[in-house]
């Protein structure tokens, strides 16, 4: 049997943080050719992105409980 390979937006955000420090990793490997860290540079900032953006997801699903068990919506006041 395979296993199909996951792309970043099937990750959870922990395994994107994963990903991501295999892909530090790879970067900071001295042996790696110029274009070897290029490309893992362009892995890193979709990753990046990809865990922003999951991360804006879940900051707009997050609701307040107040004492009534009434709920709204979490907002940071700036």
């Amino acid at each position: 049997m395979t296993e199909e390979k996951k792309t970043l937006d099937d990750l959870s955000i922990e395994e994107s943080f994963h990903y991501l420090d295999e892909v530090l990793a790879r970067l900071e490997d001295k042996d790696s050719s110029l274009e070897d860290s290029f490309a893992a540079y362009q892995e890193g900032t979709l990753a990046i992105k990809a865990i922003n953006d999951k991360i804006d997801a879940v900051d707009r699903q997050v609701q307040i409980l107040d004492a009534q068990g009434q709920t709204s919506d979490f907002t940071l006041s700036e």
